[in-house]
């Protein structure tokens, strides 16, 4: 079968873009002919992902802009001239909104549907259940937080036109998937569709967890790796882990993976904390580039922390848990999902430093057997639900339904 894939860039690295390069490599190591339509390319570090995969880029601007009709949406006239580009295919696969929409109207005789990574919750904050839309608590450091949710209200409230067309379109796609339970409660609460199919991301699990036995007294080395923005809620982590280090003693280790706008402030946060060198910052770290580097900081972590406001599904949570980490995550989203509510790792607050401070002392007190059964408990878990084999099931499934 040919199937294309359509998707807004391929820039920097990003989840929804690592994630779609996955499913392309998964269906054509399964016999599909695939195709790559997209209005941005990066040959480093997309080429080595895409493998033999056919791209075609499609200009983002045209004089013929200046005299289109519709200007209800920028992606509206780029759309256009991506339609010939898809005419070949069977399938098209949208991996973003407003593409998804515009795909849905475009009228092509393809079969076309929308892998959704993340509701389009800025546009309906009214219909997602995400934790930074609900009232948050009065804390002074949480005044970024209440600011940023009263803009994307602000800027829903100013968006009616691009919603109406969203809906419209969206309601005209053959199918829809989402990428987690959650996922697919908010999809359906936006468009009303009762047809969506929850497709979980592939993880590229290592062939075996890492040997691992008990943990390394005498502080625990903890790992978070994000773009660090504010909803990320990486200050959270940093909050919790001084509150732990401050017990714990000099040998626990907070690693920062990541880089982002908000990465200046938590590193002044740190210092006025008082962490010292019990932080490292470590910047981005490339899969592929850095794959040797990273496997190192997992190989000399215990536990992965991360408590986002935003998390659809939550890569990092099953990559942990096969490089032998301990696992704690918030109590909301689609990495509740990854760990079954409790079951394989700690569900806490994420405006709640202490608890954090509390699961990891909770870690710390384990004992080695303990520690080993949690670990392989969620290693196994994950592996069973995220290999490439489940998956890939469900997406052929879902594509020639």
């Amino acid at each position: 079968m040919r199937i294309g894939f359509l998707h807004t860039a391929f820039g920097p690295l990003g989840g929804a873009e690592l994630l779609a390069a996955t499913q392309s490599r998964l269906l054509a190591g399964l016999g599909h002919e695939m195709g790559l339509v997209t209005f941005g390319w990066a040959e480093s570090p997309w080429r080595d992902r895409f493998g033999e995969v056919q791209v075609r880029v499609v200009p983002r601007r045209s004089w013929r802009d200046l005299f289109t009709l519709d200007r209800s949406s920028k992606w509206a006239p780029r759309a256009r001239r991506a339609w010939p580009f898809l005419r070949d295919f069977e399938v098209v696969v949208a991996h973003s909104q407003p593409l998804a929409a515009l795909l849905g109207e475009c009228g092509l005789p393809v079969r076309r549907l929308w892998y959704c990574h993340e509701p389009p919750w800025r546009l309906h904050p009214d219909r997602v259940d995400y934790t930074l839309l609900k009232p948050l608590p009065s804390e002074a450091w949480l005044a970024p937080l209440r600011e940023a949710a009263e803009d994307i209200r602000k800027q829903a409230a100013r968006s009616v036109r691009r919603r109406d067309q969203e809906l419209r379109g969206t309601a005209a796609l053959d199918g829809l998937a989402a990428n987690s339970e959650f996922s697919r409660r908010a999809l359906a609460s936006i468009y009303g569709r009762t047809d969506i199919q929850v497709i979980p991301p592939v993880v590229a699990f290592p062939t075996a967890p890492p040997p691992r036995q008990g943990l390394r007294r005498g502080g625990l080395q903890v790992l978070t790796l994000a773009r660090l923005g504010r909803l990320k809620n990486v200050e959270a982590v940093l909050r919790g882990f001084a509150r732990y280090a401050a017990r714990a003693g000099s040998g626990a280790r907070l690693h920062v993976v990541g880089d982002g706008e908000d990465r200046p402030h938590l590193e002044a946060l740190a210092g006025s904390l008082g962490l010292g060198a019990a932080v490292q910052f470590h910047g981005t770290l490339d899969p592929v580039r850095d794959s040797q580097r990273l496997e190192e900081l997992y190989a000399a972590c215990d536990v992965f922390a991360l408590l986002p406001l935003d998390e659809s599904f939550g890569l990092v949570f099953p990559e942990a848990a096969a490089r032998g980490l301990l696992l704690t995550g918030p109590d909301h989203g689609g990495p509740v999902e990854i760990l079954e509510g409790g079951k394989y790792g700690a569900c806490l607050p994420v405006f709640a430093p202490e608890a954090l401070a509390e699961a990891l002392h909770a870690m710390d007190g384990l004992s080695d057997a303990e520690v080993d059964k949690r670990r392989e408990a969620a290693d196994r878990a994950c592996r069973g639900r995220y290999s490439a084999r489940a998956v890939g099931d469900l997406l052929t499934g879902w594509i020639h339904r």
